[in-house]
């Protein structure tokens, strides 16, 4: 999609028989560059390769279908209205036609009838207290965006989410949520000036997020016990903070993001996974280190932060609990309490209904 020479090569050029796409999620969305660019090519038979055909709704399962067969799936109208939480709407009668249309077209193999060796996940969500400097910083947020929020309130209130939604409020609603998300997880990822408000509380590096101080005591527990962490965090920005972090505990680690070179990435992995590995700790973002990776070495997965769509989080947790695996894996959900972090949680919860 990115190289319109090879696009127009294989569109113009080539009819294939059959199209095999892996992670065919990625055509999720029908006006994305990469579904209009298959969309070009010529073929008699299409197959779909995808562990998460439902991600956030079900307008995406419509896009899937659509592409496979375009002639029978014409109109996402039915899809668009059974399953909408920005309006609290969940048809059941619906949710349970499309299982039962998907039947139809999809062969399923879920991972607990392929790998039935495979040792147990178990996932704790483990809720943090704010810090002083946490606490702090959330007030001003909330203060500075009150009227932002009394006024989309106002607007859902009378029925008017649509308008509300296409309106500067909204655009600084999102920039506020980014701002609420960001305070849990450290107050530095505002910048180190945040350093000198932290003082003033007698707060260092760990204890003015909540967060990072109950990954230090986490990593107290398991890493003389011998268990190898795979971290995951959506900023790589905070990825920056928790190196410093693993740095003071003089913690050794490797770490994998976006700007991270094929070569080293390999290198990075092979270290890890060595029989006598002396890393420790592998830090990931989660979008970059969330695919294509194994990390089965390790026995336990931190996701220090939550994703919207929780499709991102399971296939983090899969680095590490996938084929290969011999020991029973831990998952550990940081959530900050009485945030909006809570509410992310929920959200994420109810998309996981559609699977």
């Amino acid at each position: 999609a990115k190289s319109p020479q090879i696009v127009s090569a294989l569109a113009s050029r080539t009819w294939f028989r059959y199209l095999v796409i892996d992670e065919g999620h990625v055509l999720k969305n029908e006006a994305s560059q990469i579904s209009q660019a298959l969309r070009k090519f010529h073929f008699a038979h299409a197959l779909l390769l995808t562990g998460t055909p439902l991600q956030n709704n079900l307008h995406e399962l419509w896009a899937l279908m659509h592409f496979l067969h375009p002639e029978l799936f014409a109109d996402s109208a039915v899809f668009d209205d059974a399953f909408d939480l920005s309006r609290g709407v969940i048809d059941e009668g619906v949710i349970q036609k499309c299982g039962q249309l998907l039947s139809g077209f999809m062969i399923r193999r879920l991972k607990r009838d392929v790998l039935k060796t495979l040792p147990a996940k178990t996932e704790a969500l483990v809720y943090v207290p704010m810090s002083a400097t946490q606490v702090e910083l959330s007030r001003q947020l909330l203060l500075s965006g009150a009227q932002v929020l009394a006024r989309m309130q106002q607007s859902t209130e009378e029925g008017r989410e649509e308008a509300a939604s296409s309106s500067p409020d909204w655009v600084q609603m999102q920039s506020l949520l980014m701002s609420l998300r960001k305070c849990c997880s450290h107050p530095q990822l505002f910048g180190t000036w945040m350093e000198e408000v932290s003082e003033k509380y007698s707060e260092d590096l760990a204890h003015s997020s909540g967060k990072l101080s109950a990954l230090s005591a986490l990593l107290d527990v398991l890493l003389p016990a011998g268990q190898r962490v795979v971290l995951f965090s959506g900023w790589t920005a905070m990825l920056d903070i928790i190196e410093r972090f693993l740095k003071g505990r003089g913690c050794l680690y490797a770490r994998l993001d976006g700007s991270t070179n094929r070569v080293q990435r390999s290198i990075d992995i092979k270290a890890f996974n060595a029989r006598d590995s002396k890393l420790s700790v592998f830090l990931c973002s989660t979008r970059a280190g969330g695919l294509g990776i194994s990390l089965t070495s390790a026995d336990t997965v931190v996701l220090y932060d939550s994703d919207f769509n929780p499709q991102v989080d399971l296939q983090a947790m899969d680095r590490v609990h996938r084929i290969g695996q011999t020991r029973p894996v831990s998952v550990f959900r940081l959530i900050t309490h009485g945030s909006v972090e809570e509410r992310i949680v929920e959200r994420a919860r109810d998309k996981l209904y559609l699977m």
